[in-house]
């Protein structure tokens, strides 16, 4: 049922589910039902059932079983149109059914019931007859559908009670069923406990509807109407609302045990537990409208069903059923919702449940009000809602039509508007029980909220709170001291008669004492509001929890447990505060502490009093006033309950008012003390009470009461707490009363006296003390001093000598002597201080008895000048006596006399300015005030060590007459030595004297320099042409006063810049350091160009006093040659020179990195234009520039890469280059014309050019007669031309490699130009640093393969080719495969790795063959491979070594750093599964922290991460060891400490022989690629530039043989074609 219901406290067994599911009608008896431990607990003590109680479904008319194992039955309840009902129970059906078989089947159903002994439901005699026409007939099942045609069976479930309503086409259906519903088990409302009232009946059947509406989904009204009236009841709920259906039937609603929506106990959910669900407790929702009326009427409908449901129970039926009877029928009907209900409830669900014919006076509409908003005070509104503070309202809630969240009263309500704002004090407790015999454990869990109501002005809030209650009406019993401190809400809702006094916690542990006294009265203004969760169980009505464990666990919580209660013992309790676990006491005291800070800032005990007050601060004597703050007010009168109270009252404080007060005490008000001032809060008030038996000079007494600072002194007076009034444990007496009481204590008792100075000599004591004449200061008191108990009826004691004395009283008792010292001004000895005390016995000496002898002990002298007053006193509960006092007065001794300052801290004086006004006073030797001697004149000075810092001379003073003391004032001073001091924290000696030189004072002194006057440039350390963006390195200012001392530091001053602008977001504003200077290095950068002024000031309250400019001077970039006018095509500007030059001169601070130059050109690819050229003194040469390959004008510009104003143009004019001919520079002899005519074609030639061209001779004669002279001179020609061709393309080859050349070097330029100066520097540290560790090698290492490589590489071996032999040399050993950039990181790589892995050579694994071979017995070969080699050095490889076949190496899977020149792995940072950051001291991975060659790149991916894998580098030993979660290979440390493995250190203190060469970077630059990288390259490429310098060697040598050749053929051709001959050779 999706209805709420207060019925039978446990669900049904899923096994008598079963079987009540499977029969038509069945009886279940009570001892069927489980019942949980906690169940039995809370309903031991109800009431007994009487009756047998049973529960069924409604079957057929018969009442008997139809079910079967085999088949399906499906059971349908039939509403006639004549308003009966009926049953129908069919046997495994057909899949389906027509309508009019249906129909006859329920016909036939009606006439078996009348033939037989039942009869339908209900009496048709005045009810319309039904025409039975199933062709006009139809079906409607409970969700509004209309069945006209056929029933299938596959929309009903089996084994289910079905509803179904048959209608006529015509006519109109009936709204009301006769016996439409039935009620079981049966319902016995006889017997209730007194305790269920009216208003517990309503809140059971309001608990329904909560429940109901808490279950409406998200923005779903959850709406609650209650309406009482005279007549009738109405709830109204907009819950999920019930229907027709079996399974959330309205019937169920009338049914104790029936609920099918039960929820599960609500266990460990968040406080306060709002989760209403009550079923499990209470009496039921029948006995509930019964027990209000006689009849009620419910309705409902769900959101599945379009009707509305409804059911009629009338208390008279109800009371008549039988016991004996198994069913209870009652009225039903099915009607449409009412458009007020849609209004109601949006979501189309509510419930109806109106009771009328009442039979309970319905209370007050008010009262109900406020009560229904105390039970369900959260429901209605909530400030615990959510992560907001805002109050929210998770119900709507309205009686009588008026919203409860409106309602101003009731018990919580009120609470909460007269408690403090201060924060609650908020416990979590879990409680669980397990006993033996059962498996589970049970739990519980509470929250309880401590809320403090303070006391404001003078009323507790808790009264005001009650008084409220009683004024709306409410009948409280309670009063103050008997005020329910415990409210308890189970789920949210309130339990009313749960009403406990108090928690064991909620007491004070605290039993003596003014502050357990006041902390008692605090914990009485503590309310405990407790929610539990549903762990713990209520009574049946609801009203109160249950005895049961943990209520009594909850009970007793905060005291001590019973030993003997074993059961009570089982519950263990868990206490968390602010998500914390806490014991016991912890919780204790931070309760006590909690009400402490409450009490402090919420309690205003009096506002204020009927009088002035007398304001006094800090008082001396706050333990005995019993107060802790340091202001109070002292009124003389107050009201307090309603009586004034005013000083002078008498007053009785009660026997046991406080602990220690044994008998009733009599005494006289005299002052009420108020802690803190007007409108504080927190403060305690206390009234000041004088005894009856202490005089009126021995009270509390307020001097100077109308002065700048009172002072209370208590003295005897006792001090009480102003809630005694309330408490009626001060009460006011007359003084009739008081004097009655007070002669008691006027019986004389006896006196103190002190043996004269005789007296005591009689005694051999030495005493002369004198109380009558003034003595002075160095006075020495007597060794002893006698006092005796003299009779009461003797004023003075006799001076006769003692022996035989009768008036000395012989009584054993105690004499105290007190000597309290007073100066002049205090003749009262308000502010004394004791600087003796002594307890002494009488003893008897000289025969005399009853003798104090008092010896005064260190108390020998008395150099103080003042008052000493010498008090006496002895008193017993059985005997007292009076106190004795003497006076002592002791002056100054005026014949020696020093001065001193009066000044309690140093002077401070600032040059310029006048000494501050100081006192000089005059002490005798024992620091006692005496007056000075005559004078007008004294001398001042001020000094430090040595040096006089300011002198004045006869310095006027004024002293008075017998005066003590003078003043000095006006006194101006000037020095110009202050900065002599300034080390010293400008700390001096001032010193006065007089003029004769017998007295001095001196003091210490800071004489600080004055104001700020004038400015020095101190340092300015300026380029001498200062630049645009320049940064001006040092420019410091001094800063003086007026007389050249510098100015104290952290002045601030203000210096204002035109043209610069400070850097790092400094402002205007400076502050002058410790040397007196405003440092401003660094600081200032030029933020105008060239050819500009900057300028710099200081001022000062708004006056400039200083100011210096600089200049920016104008600048231009020049070419310091004439580029020629015109060039060749493809060709190269070389070395053009630019410079820098500021009014014809050139700017040298143009130099280094810093500056640098670009160019650019008109034609785009032609020039780099991102390479920079550094300036060298203000000139920068850039080694070639070419020049376009096609003819025209060229533009190129040249400009500086800060200033992009600094630029020039430059025009060339390109022609076309001509055709290289042989006397160009690589063939110095041009041809002729003639050689063009000799390779022309035979043919074309004359008969007269042949005879010009051949002249015969003898020896050629035959040759010519033999092959002709054309085939002669065709021969000669091809020779020559070929020998042409082959120089051209000689000729071609060196041009291309001469190209080449310049670009190397251009290249080579380029990457010095990055590094500027530092290249050699980086060239000469590799070199050196790699040379210096072959030569330790060879020395340390004599007897090693790797020494052997090192000495091969330094000496050539006859038919010896290291390369070729082996495939290795000594560039291949590991140790000098890398450099490093630490020489720590180098010596502990080197201990990892190990010497012989250090010497290990890297080969193939081909090449690793041709090192060593063995003979057939195993041992090396000593005549091949490196063996070979050693023995023609003379060595004798001894050790061991190791080959690594770099080919074998599986290298590193994984990515590189992006964009690194070194190839550096990209290894992911150390993790641990413990934290979330990098460890400390982690430097990197050993593999990457390696430098290689650019030609060694690969090795790291490969022969490292083979030796190396992720070993890890920290700063220290400790950072290593603290990040072992992150170490998975190894690690190692800077400072030596080795993990191999982790958690294997290994501790080796030898240092290694053999180390990675270290080469710090000289410079870091912000490129892609690093220093280390481009002196590499530039290795290389001077490398390919030599090979190409030896290449271009050779071919210049065969060129010059070529033409050599070439030349001697063309010479003999020239001869034969000029001689026409051939010349004889």
């Amino acid at each position: 049922m999706a209805h709420a219901l207060n019925d039978k406290p446990e669900r049904e067994t899923k096994q008598n589910k079963t079987k009540e599911e499977s029969a038509t009608t069945s009886t279940t008896p009570l001892s069927s039902f489980s019942r949980s431990q906690g169940f039995a607990c809370a309903m031991s003590s109800q009431r007994p059932l009487k009756r047998k109680l049973s529960n069924c479904y409604a079957g057929d008319g018969n009442g008997s079983s139809s079910n079967s194992d085999s088949g399906k039955i499906y059971k349908f309840q039939i509403q006639l149109p004549e308003g009966l009902t009926t049953h129908l129970t069919l046997h495994d059906p057909p899949e389906q059914m027509q309508v009019t078989e249906f129909i006859k089947n329920i016909q036939k159903e009606l006439e078996r019931d009348s033939n037989g002994s039942g009869s339908p439901s209900g009496s048709a005699s005045k009810r319309r007859k039904v025409k039975w026409n199933p062709s006009h007939m139809y079906l409607q099942d409970v969700f509004g559908k209309k069945i006209s045609s056929a029933v299938l069976f596959s929309k009903f479930a089996p084994n289910k009670c079905h509803l179904l309503t048959l209608h006529e086409d015509v006519g109109n259906s009936v709204e009301r069923y006769k016996d439409m519903w039935v009620l079981t088990p049966y319902t016995d409302i006889s017997e209730l406990p007194p305790e269920y009232t009216f208003e517990t009946a309503l809140v059971d059947l309001i608990d329904n509807s909560l429940q109901a509406v808490w279950l409406n989904g998200r923005g779903e009204r959850r709406y609650i109407g209650v309406t009482v009236s005279k007549e009738k009841i109405i709830i109204f709920d907009s819950g999920c609302g019930m229907d027709g259906t079996e399974d959330n039937s309205i019937s169920k609603w009338g049914k104790l045990w029936s609920s099918n929506h039960r929820v599960d106990d609500e266990i460990s959910r968040q406080p306060p537990y709002l989760q209403p669900f009550f079923g499990m407790f209470g009496y039921g929702a029948p006995i509930s409208a019964m027990y209000l009326g006689r009849n009620a009427t419910v309705s409902s409908k769900s959101k599945q069903c379009p009707k509305v449901y409804t059911l009629y129970i009338s208390r008279d039926s109800l009371m008549d059923s039988s016991p004996s009877k198994s069913t209870w029928k009652i009225d039903g009907g099915i009607r449409n919702p009412a458009e007020d209900e849609n209004e109601l409830s949006p979501h189309r669900s509510f419930t109806w449940v109106e009771i009328y014919n009442l039979k309970i006076k319905c209370p007050d509409n008010y009262k109900l009000q406020c009560f229904l908003k105390d039970i369900y005070f959260p429901y209605i509104q909530c400030d615990e809602a959510g992560n907001s503070n805002k109050t929210v309202m998770p119900v709507e809630f309205e009686v009588n039509d008026v919203n409860l969240a409106e309602v101003s009263g009731g018990e919580m309500a009120i609470a909460n508007l007269h408690s403090c704002n201060g924060p609650d004090f908020v416990v979590q407790l879990n409680f669980s029980l397990n006993k033996e015999k059962e498996s589970e454990t049970r739990v519980a869990n509470a929250r309880l909220k401590f809320v403090y109501f303070p006391i404001v002005e003078g009323e507790e809030r808790i009264n005001s709170m009650l008084k409220k209650l009683k004024k709306d009406g409410y009948y409280i019993k309670e009063q103050f001291e008997n005020f329910s401190r415990v409210s308890i809400r189970r789920l949210g809702r309130l339990l009313p008669d749960a009403r406990w006094k108090q928690l064991p916690l909620m007491d004070s542990k605290l039993r003596v004492g003014n502050e357990a006294l006041s902390l008692r009265s605090c914990l009485r203004r503590v309310k405990c509001f407790v929610d539990t969760d549903a762990g713990f169980f209520p009574t049946p009505s609801k009203t109160d929890l249950a005895q049961d464990p943990f209520t009594f666990a909850l009970k007793r919580f905060g005291s001590k447990p019973i030993s003997n209660d074993k059961e009570k013992h089982e519950v263990s309790v868990v206490i968390c505060r602010n998500g914390k676990r806490l014991s016991m006491s912890q919780l204790e005291k931070d309760y006590i502490e909690w009400v402490r800070q409450m009490h402090e800032l919420y309690d205003q005990e009096v506002k204020c009093g009927e009088d002035e007050p007398t304001v006094i601060l800090s008082p001396s004597c706050k333990r005995k006033l019993g107060i802790t703050q340091d202001v109070i007010r002292v009124h003389e009168a107050i009201k307090r309950m309603g009586k004034s109270w005013k000083s002078g009252q008498k007053v009785k404080v009660v026997k046991g008012a406080i602990s220690t007060l044994k008998e009733s005490m009599y005494a006289t008000l005299e002052y009420i003390i108020v802690e803190g001032l007007l409108g504080d809060a927190g403060g305690e008030t206390r009234l000041i009470c004088r005894p009856i038996e202490i005089p009126d000079d021995q009270g509390c007494k307020i001097s100077d009461p109308s002065g700048v600072n009172p002072i209370i002194e208590i003295q005897k007076s006792v001090s009480f707490p102003v809630t005694l009034i309330d408490a009626g444990k001060i009460v006011a007496i007359d003084q009739d009363t008081f004097h009655s009481h007070f002669e008691k204590h006027l019986v004389e008792v006896p006196s103190i006296d002190i043996l004269t100075n005789a007296q005591h000599k009689d005694l051999g004591i030495e005493s002369v003390l004198s109380f009558g004449a003034p003595v002075q200061a160095g006075y020495s008191l007597p060794k002893e001093l006698v006092a005796v108990i003299r009779c009461a009826s003797n004023t003075t004691l006799p001076s006769a000598p003692l022996s035989g004395q009768k008036l000395i009283i012989k009584v054993d008792l105690v004499m105290n002597l007190e000597i309290v010292q007073a100066c002049h001004e205090d003749k009262e000895f308000n502010h004394g201080k004791v600087i003796f005390t002594r307890k002494r016995k009488p003893i008897s000496q000289g025969g005399i008895k009853g003798l104090y002898i008092f010896s005064l002990g260190n108390l020998k002298t008395l150099f103080k000048a003042g008052l000493y007053k010498l008090s006496f006193s002895a008193t017993s509960e059985e005997f007292g006596c009076k106190q004795l006092e003497k006076i002592l007065t002791v002056k100054p001794d005026k014949r020696s006399a020093k001065w001193k300052f009066c000044n309690s801290s140093p002077f401070s004086v600032r040059v310029g300015a006048c000494l501050p006004s100081t006192s000089v006073k005059c002490y005798d030797s024992y620091d006692n005030r005496v007056p000075f001697g005559p004078m007008s004149q004294i001398k001042l000075s001020i000094y430090c060590e040595d040096h006089v810092l300011a002198e004045i001379k006869n310095l006027k003073i004024e002293v008075p007459d017998q005066g003590s003391s003078f003043t000095i004032s006006d006194v101006a001073i000037e020095s110009s030595k202050v900065d002599k001091i300034r080390q010293n924290s400008y700390m001096a000696t001032i010193e006065i004297t007089s003029l004769d030189g017998l007295y001095s004072a001196t003091a210490p002194c800071k004489v600080l320099p004055g104001a700020l006057d004038h400015v020095k440039l101190l340092r300015a350390q300026v380029k001498k042409y200062l630049t645009p963006g320049q940064v001006i390195k040092e420019l410091i200012l001094e800063m003086f006063d007026s007389s050249e001392n510098h100015v104290e530091e952290g002045t601030e001053v203000t210096i204002n810049v035109d043209n610069l602008s400070f850097q790092n977001n400094f402002g205007s504003i400076h502050k002058v350091n410790s040397d007196g200077c405003v440092d401003l290095s660094g600081l200032l950068k030029v933020d105008s160009s060239f050819g500009s002024e900057v300028c710099i000031s200081v001022s000062t309250q708004g006056k400039e006093i200083f100011q210096k400019s600089f200049i920016v001077p104008r600048r231009e970039i020049r070419v310091v040659a004439e580029v020629p006018f015109s060039c060749p095509s493809g060709s190269k500007l070389r070395n053009v020179m630019f410079e820098v030059v500021s009014d014809g001169t050139i700017d040298e601070e143009f130099h280094g990195a810093e500056h640098t130059m670009r160019i650019r050109s008109d034609q785009p690819g032609l020039i780099d234009e991102m390479v920079q050229y550094s300036f060298n003194h203000g000139r920068c040469t850039i080694p070639a520039i070419p020049v376009p390959r096609k003819a025209g004008q060229f533009f190129f510009v040249a400009y500086d890469t800060h200033y992009s104003e600094l630029q020039t143009s430059v025009e060339v004019h390109v022609t076309r280059a001509p055709k290289i001919e042989l006397e160009s520079p690589h063939t110095p002899h041009r041809l002729s014309e003639n050689f063009q005519l000799a390779f022309s074609p035979i043919s074309c030639w004359s008969d007269e050019s042949l005879q010009t061209y051949l002249g015969y001779t003898q020896e050629l004669q035959e040759e010519v007669e033999a092959k002709g002279l054309v085939v002669v001179v065709k021969e000669l020609q091809e020779e020559v031309e070929a020998i042409g061709q082959k120089v051209g393309t000689l000729e071609r080859s060196m041009d291309l490699l001469l190209n080449r050349k310049t670009d190397l070097e251009n290249e080579i330029s380029i990457l010095k130009a990055k590094l500027g100066e530092s290249y050699d520097k980086h060239v000469n540290l590799l070199e050196g640093t790699k040379e210096t560790m072959k030569q330790e090698i060879e020395q340390l290492c004599p007897d090693t393969m790797a020494s052997v490589l090192v000495q091969v590489s330094k000496r050539a071996i006859p038919n010896f080719n290291l390369k070729n032999e082996l495939q290795a040399d000594c560039d291949s050993l590991v140790a000098l495969l890398a450099t490093v950039d630490d020489p720590r990181l180098s010596r502990v790589l080197a201990k990892y790795l190990g010497e012989d892995l250090m010497l290990s050579v890297i080969s193939s694994t081909e090449g690793s063959r041709s090192f060593v071979q063995y003979d057939s017995d195993g041992k090396a070969n000593k005549s091949y491979g490196i063996h070979k080699v050693a023995s023609t050095l003379g060595i004798n490889i001894e050790k061991p070594f190791n080959v690594i076949a770099l080919d074998k190496i599986s290298p590193f899977v994984g990515e590189l750093m992006n964009g690194d020149a070194q190839k550096k792995l990209a290894i992911p940072l150390p993790c641990s599964p413990h934290s979330q950051t990098d460890p400390a001291g982690f430097v990197g991975y050993a593999v990457n922290l390696l430098n290689l060659s650019m030609k060694k790149l690969d090795l790291r991916a490969t022969l490292f991460y083979h030796l190396f894998g992720q070993l890890q580098v920290y700063q220290t030993r400790n950072d290593m060891e603290q990040a072992l979660d992150y170490i998975k290979e190894g690690a190692v440390s800077f400072d030596g400490a080795i993990m191999r493995r982790k958690g294997i250190v290994t501790h080796e203190d030898q240092e290694p022989k053999i180390v990675f060469p270290v080469v710090a970077p000289l410079l870091q630059k912000a490129s892609a690629e690093d220093v280390y990288g481009i002196v590499m390259k530039i290795t290389e490429k001077n490398n390919i530039l030599e090979e190409l310098l030896a290449t271009y060697k050779e071919a210049l040598e065969m060129h010059r043989a070529t033409l050599k050749e070439f030349r001697s053929k063309y010479d003999h051709l020239q001869i034969v074609i000029e001689t026409k001959s051939i010349p004889i050779q």
